[in-house]
C-alpha cells in the first residue's frame, strides 16, 4: 500500500515481481497542496468511489 499518490518507483515494469498488488490509500491530502507551487501537480478524483484504490 502506498499513501496519497502512487511512487514513481513501484510503477516501474521492474518493480512488478518485488511489489505485487498496489492499493493507494487516502490520507486526505487538500487538493490545493498537489497544485501548490511545490509540487504543481494536477490530480483528478482519485478516490471518488472508494478511500482504497487499487493501482495495480
Amino acid at each position: 500500500m502506498t499513501l496519497a499518490l502512487p511512487k514513481v518507483g513501484l510503477l516501474a515494469d521492474t518493480a512488478v515481481t518485488h511489489v505485487g498488488e498496489l492499493y493507494l490509500a487516502n490520507i486526505s491530502v487538500p487538493p490545493a497542496l498537489y497544485a501548490s507551487p511545490a509540487l504543481q501537480l494536477t490530480v483528478g478524483p482519485i478516490f471518488a468511489a472508494s478511500d482504497i484504490v487499487r493501482v495495480r
